[in-house]
């Protein structure tokens, strides 16, 4: 383990010996940051958005583009419910989302 990840196991208050033990526990450290992730889907996700800054979800009404499907979907319900809609030559710029 990195001396940068065994920064962040003692700022938990974790050990490494002790942390087999917890229930459901951060364990999974990233590779660039050392910041723990309880599963590898949480820390390809994190790396994904942090690291590479991969926006996968663009919003169909004004091309917003989201790093996290949650935020994403928060959002298509604010602009969506702003009347918003995708026009053949345009996009909405009604909701407010500046890119």
């Amino acid at each position: 383990i990195s001396e940068s990840m065994m920064k962040n196991i003692n700022d938990a208050g974790l050990n490494v010996s002790s942390i087999k033990g917890q229930a459901n526990p951060r364990t999974i450290p990233c590779e660039k940051c050392g910041k723990l992730y309880k599963s590898k889907w949480h820390v390809r996700r994190h790396d994904e958005a942090v690291h590479l800054r991969v926006k996968n979800y663009e919003c169909g009404f004004c091309r917003g583009r989201f790093y996290y499907h949650d935020k994403y979907r928060k959002h298509l319900a604010s602009c969506g419910s702003k009347g918003g809609r995708a026009l053949p030559g345009g996009w909405n710029t009604d909701c407010g989302f500046n890119n």
